[in-house]
């Protein structure tokens, strides 16, 4: 160790640590010459110095010294520290300088006399001693705080490991930076630090840790004393006394206060000292194997004699059981003096309520005391660590129970539970009246009887008990049994003590429910509006748990009514029952339309864990038959007696016979043999529920040609459409309507139509023309023109002919002839060339009413087949038969001339039936016999020219 005396105060010396990464070891030889020496004697004491060759062996009476064994290293020679036995000694040096220093420990075997080295991540300082009870070497040193010592271990068995951080130790009240290390033989450390003006001793409880980096406080053991100033090494003698020196001074030390002993008149320099002799050391604690009696008793303990003064009391704390963390020591002794361990009866503890026993035991295993006393006084023997300890147990009884239940089945209402109890006696006094009785019962049933085989119990003893219990629906719905019981027993001062324990059996809930639904319409009843369906449910409870809050609740529903509220006989179902719900539905027009009913339903009950549970889904549908007819009944008004221009209420009544709501209801007309404008039927609706009737209307008005005919016949049908689109007819129904007589058709002849003047030779007449209604028929094109006289004709040459303008004729009267445009052939001569394309113009029509006479309406333009030649004007109509305009579809009144129509359309009304001759492009319609004739005349004359059709339209 460092010397700081008064020669080196104010130097300030500081240690530089190095990190070692890589650990090396090297065997160093001896560097003499001598042989292989025994081990190092413990009854001496032994010492380095910082630029000492050797270690010094010191005769601690006298303090004369001799070489022991060489040291390596250049410098600063430290914290040496002797193995157990004297067989090694381990110390750490520097070798180089500045910053080529490196430090290392150094182990020396005493048995080779050689030395290895391990590099150490700190360099060497105050501190450092082996402990015998692991043989570890620790070393360090304190702070600038003086009150806290840093360590490192080092483990001699395996020597190229370098040493590792493994404590800080707090020094409460420590004043200086100067001292050293020493270990008992139990292991525990025993700190010296000092100033230049005083020190004193801690001591730290054994083990020592050697991994990690622990941090404890070290109790201090003896008061500060000038007999450790500038102290900077201690040793242990073989007396018992602790050696404190310096390069200064050796003195003998009382290790119990830190008394001065003696001055030992000699001693060699040195910074450190140490020794394989182990001190006299005393530790005593307290078990308490039963606890307190009550919870605050507490006790006094005290180490006392030979001129113990520091650290020598202490009183436990807390309720825990066992060995209490409050103890004495260790404290420093001397071998051959008596010293006195006490215990006291603290806070509320009552000796009377312990048993109590004490024992010392040495570090070998001697038991030094023992008794049952509250005093216990020893001599120890030299190098001897005794460890004293007082055990009180507590008077006091006590119990233990254990309890089980096991499920004899499943978990079902009336199945059994079997209950086994084993209450023990585990105080320390016999136990007599020992039962079981339960304490509490979640179980809805009759509480189980307990029954024991034994009412006393020897401490140790145990007891067997047991019962049963069977299981409810009401403990099925809650899942578990639970209960707890109370074993009691009665000590031999009337104690009572007991012990509860519980248990639970539990069983597995399941929560479920079904549904089975049925609907269904009275047997026999029609599928139509307003009939009834039945719907029966039934739900099941298919759980072990009963279900509260049982309903039925529709979901989806395609009916278009209200159903009605679901009734159902029971809300509440035990497992396995089940009810039985009911609900009424009156069909809608809608549905019957429909053809079916659809419905889904759930059921939903509450178990006693309160989450609703549902059914699966329950499907239910009502089909019925549809059927979609109609009728047709159509009557006339009047049915007889009719004439012409009179008018005909029709009436049509249709009826909806099927099921189904009918739509785009409507009367369509079959057949009509009326002449005139066909009857437009008219009906106020056209939707038809089932069985109900619509009234639709017409109205005709008769024709001549109808009373000629002597009757109308009509035939009409019905018609609608089904929801479903599907076209639905009903019967057809005719109605037929008679006149007072006949008309006459076709009165009268045809009269001279006049004679045609000179058409000249008919050339080449193009195609026929549309030949319209009995209309104008256009200018004649170019042609020769004949010459024209009453009754004659001579035809000249017609190159492409049109007829001009057919005036209407009077009876017996000759026709206007419009002119004829020039042919091509010459005047005068009849020669009959080919007739080329002739475009007739529209022909009007004929009337045969006028006293027997057939008026031509006017004879429309024949188009040329040279549209570039002009049509000749028309000649003009005979005088005193004026035209009566006539439009498209409508009858001519009798004796009425024809107005033209427009070319290619009919004249005749809807109704008639006219002859129509097609040519090519045109076509004239003839409506009387003296047209049909000139239609012939034409077709004679248009030869293979012409391709003409003769048509028949009613």
């Amino acid at each position: 160790m460092w010397i700081l005396n008064g020669l080196m105060q104010g130097l300030r010396l500081t240690v530089v640590a190095t990190l070692v990464a890589l650990v090396s070891i090297a065997a160093v030889p001896a560097s003499t010459a001598q042989a292989a020496r025994g081990n190092l004697t413990c009854d001496s004491l032994y010492s380095v110095d910082g630029g000492g060759n050797y270690a010094k062996k010191i005769n601690p009476t006298t303090g004369l010294s001799s070489d022991s064994f060489k040291l390596e290293g250049s410098s600063r020679h430290n914290q040496l520290g002797i193995g157990t036995g004297g067989a090694y000694a381990i110390y750490t040096a520097t070798e180089g300088s500045g910053n080529n220093a490196t430090n290392y420990v150094y182990n020396w075997n005493a048995t080779t006399d050689t030395t290895s080295k391990v590099k150490s991540p700190v360099a060497p300082s105050t501190h450092g001693a082996i402990n015998p009870a692991n043989g570890w070497f620790y070393y360090g040193g304190l702070g600038d705080s003086n009150d806290t010592l840093t360590l490192h271990g080092y483990n001699p068995a395996t020597p190229a490991v370098a040493p590792v951080k493994v404590m800080t130790v707090n020094l409460p009240g420590s004043k200086g930076r100067n001292g050293d290390l020493a270990f008992d033989a139990g292991g525990n450390m025993y700190v010296v630090a000092a100033s230049n003006a005083e020190g004193g001793i801690w001591s730290v409880d054994g083990p020592m840790p050697t991994t990690g980096s622990v941090t404890v406080t070290g109790t201090q053991v003896t008061a500060l004393t000038p007999q450790f100033a500038s102290a900077n090494s201690i040793a242990f003698g073989p007396d018992g006394y602790l050696y404190v020196g310096s390069s200064a001074f050796l003195r003998q030390v009382d290790p119990s206060n830190g008394q001065l002993k003696s001055d030992v008149p000699d001693r060699p320099k040195m910074t450190d000292m140490a020794s394989c002799s182990n001190p006299v050391s005393i530790k005593l604690d307290k078990d308490l194997p039963a606890g307190r009696f009550e919870p605050t008793d507490q006790f006094g303990l005290e180490i006392s004699g030979a001129g113990l003064t520091e650290g020598t009391t202490a009183v436990t704390d807390g309720p825990a059981e066992g060995v209490q963390t409050a103890s004495v020591g260790p404290v420093l002794g001397l071998a051959g003096q008596t010293y006195t361990v006490t215990e006291t009866a603290a806070g509320t503890a009552n000796f009377a309520n312990y048993d109590t026993s004490y024992k010392c035991v040495d570090d070998v295993g001697v038991t030094v005391a023992e008794g049952t006393e509250k005093t216990a006084t020893f001599t120890p023997d030299s190098g001897r660590s005794v460890s004293c300890r007082f055990t009180n147990t507590a008077k006091k009884p006590n119990i233990k129970l254990v309890k089980d239940a096991e499920l004899m089945g499943s978990w079902a209402a009336g199945q059994k539970v079997k209950y086994s109890f084993t209450a023990t006696n585990t105080g320390n006094q016999p136990l007599t009246n020992v039962a079981v009785e339960e304490v509490s019962f979640s179980g809805s049933g009759t509480t189980p009887v307990i029954t024991c085989d034994v009412a006393e119990l020897a401490v140790g003893a145990e007891a067997k008990c047991s019962a049963e219990y069977t299981l409810t629906q009401a403990d099925i719905d809650t899942g578990s049994v639970l209960n707890a019981a109370k074993a009691v027993g009665t000590s031999p001062e009337g104690v009572q003590v007991e012990a509860t324990d519980d248990a639970e059996v539990k069983g597995e809930t399941a929560a479920g429910i079904g549904l089975v639904k049925t609907a269904a319409q009275d047997e026999g009843a029609p599928w139509k509006a307003g009939e009834k369906v039945t719907y029966r449910f039934v739900v099941t409870n298919s759980g072990n748990v009963t279900l509260t809050n049982v309903a039925v609740n529709e979901g989806t529903f395609s009916g278009t009514g209200t159903l009605s509220e679901i009734e159902c006989e029971a809300s509440e179902l035990a497992p396995g029952e089940s009810t039985n719900c009911l609900a009424t539905y009156e069909l809608t027009q809608a549905d019957v339309n429909a053809g079916v009913v659809k419905n889904v339903a759930k059921a939903v009950g509450t178990p006693p864990s309160g989450e609703q549970v549902t059914s699966p889904e329950a499907p239910a549908e009502v089909k019925g038959e549809t059927t979609s007819d109609l009728t047709l009944v159509k009557t006339a008004s009047p049915e007889s007696g009719l004439s012409a221009g009179d008018e005909v209420a029709y009436k049509f009544v249709v009826t909806n016979i099927g099921n189904v709501t009918l739509k785009d209801v409507g009367v369509t007309e079959l057949e009509f043999t009326g002449t005139g404008t066909n009857p437009v039927v008219e009906c106020p609706v056209t939707e038809l529920a089932p069985g109900d009737s619509a009234s639709c209307t017409a109205t005709y008005t008769t024709t001549t040609y109808d009373a000629k005919a002597g009757k109308v016949d009509n035939t009409a049908v019905a018609t609608g459409k089904t929801p479903a689109d599907e076209n639905v007819k009903s019967n057809e129904d005719s109605a037929t309507v008679t006149f007072e007589k006949d008309g006459i058709c076709c009165g009268g002849s045809l009269g001279s139509a006049g004679s045609v003047g000179s058409l000249g030779s008919l050339g080449s007449l193009g195609s026929l023309g549309s030949l319209g209604s009995l209309g104008s028929l256009g200018s004649t094109g170019s042609g020769s023109t004949g010459s024209t006289g009453s009754g004659s004709a001579s035809l000249g040459s017609l190159g492409s002919a049109g007829l001009g303008s057919l005036g209407s004729t009077g009876s017996g009267s000759t026709g206007s002839t419009g002119s004829g445009s020039t042919g091509s052939g010459s005047t005068g001569s009849a020669s009959l060339g080919s007739l080329g394309s002739a475009g007739l113009g529209s022909l009007g029509s004929l009337d045969s009413s006028n006293s027997g006479s057939t008026d031509l309406g006017s004879l429309g333009s024949l188009n040329p087949s040279n549209p570039d030649v002009p049509d000749a004007p028309g000649a003009p109509d005979v005088p005193g038969v004026p035209d009566v305009p006539s439009s498209p579809g409508q009858r001519e009144a009798p004796g009425a001339s024809v107005n033209p129509a427009a070319p290619g359309t009919s004249g005749g009304a809807s109704g008639e039936r006219p002859h129509a001759i097609d040519g090519g492009g045109a076509s004239t319609v003839f409506t009387s016999p003296p047209a049909i004739g000139l239609a012939a005349l034409l077709l004679a004359l248009g030869g293979a020219g012409a391709v003409l059709a003769i048509r028949r339209v009613r």
